[in-house]
């Protein structure tokens, strides 16, 4: 193993040791997420170059805080979200920053500035699971479409802390929430349906998910591991009896 790690009295190291989030990019540079700023190593030099909020300066990263959410769309743009700050626009020929915030006086703003996931959608926008419900974003446009749990409208978003999100080969969009269990949403409604406990979810708390090569996903939670099958929308759970 080669070892990096923060040196105090060395800037060409690792920022901090406390790591929250990893991408290799197309390039073959590496992006770190740390407790502090946003790291690129480039594994060929062994060089890292650090990027960090400024205060002064509206193009910096837009707050010093755990990334937790990368993404490189198909058209080789970074997309980073840092605990807090919103969404972040990496533009590589300028290594400048262009922010997008939650705004309480603008409706047509970022939904929340915690985001946890960030997907790219077969037609280029992003799906952003957030802390406050979730957005879809058209980056030409700029424009945010909001979906938000509404306790008066069943086939709304279950829960409004949305984590991993996945969309199918059939252009069909599951999201896992923190509290509301897994949603999948109709693309041609634009209807919620949810698998929560009562369905046999394990718990309606769901960290991770994956799908397999035979179309099942693979759900963490804190009650043990659960695979679901979309075909008949059951549930197989795995604890520890």
């Amino acid at each position: 193993f080669a070892q990096y790690r923060h040196d105090s009295d060395e800037p060409n190291t690792l920022s901090d040791d406390f790591l929250s989030e990893i991408l290799q990019d197309s390039l073959g540079m590496l992006w770190i997420g740390t407790g502090s700023v946003l790291d690129r190593l480039d594994p060929t030099t062994g060089k890292f170059t650090h990027y960090q909020h400024d205060p002064s300066d509206p193009t910096s990263l837009s707050e010093n805080n755990y990334v937790y959410a990368f993404l490189e769309d198909s058209e080789g743009v970074l997309w980073v979200a840092a605990h807090g700050g919103g969404l972040n626009r990496f533009d590589r020929e300028t290594e400048t920053f262009s922010r997008y915030f939650h705004d309480p006086n603008d409706p047509r703003s970022l939904i929340h500035n915690d985001i946890w996931e960030i997907v790219q959608r077969r037609d280029g926008k992003l799906w952003l699971g957030t802390g406050g419900g979730l957005d879809l974003f058209d980056p030409e446009t700029s424009r945010f479409t909001h979906y938000r749990n509404d306790p008066a409208n069943p086939s709304s978003l279950s829960f409004n802390f949305v984590g991993p999100i996945i969309e199918d080969e059939n252009g069909v969009t599951w999201f896992g929430t923190v509290g509301g269990g897994l949603d999948k949403l109709d693309p041609k409604t634009g209807v919620f349906a949810h698998f929560r406990e009562k369905e046999g979810l394990p718990s309606d708390m769901i960290m991770m998910f994956v799908q397999d090569e035979r179309g099942d996903f693979w759900l963490t939670t804190p009650n043990g591991l659960s695979r679901f099958d979309p075909r008949t929308e059951t549930f197989d759970n795995y604890d520890r009896t």
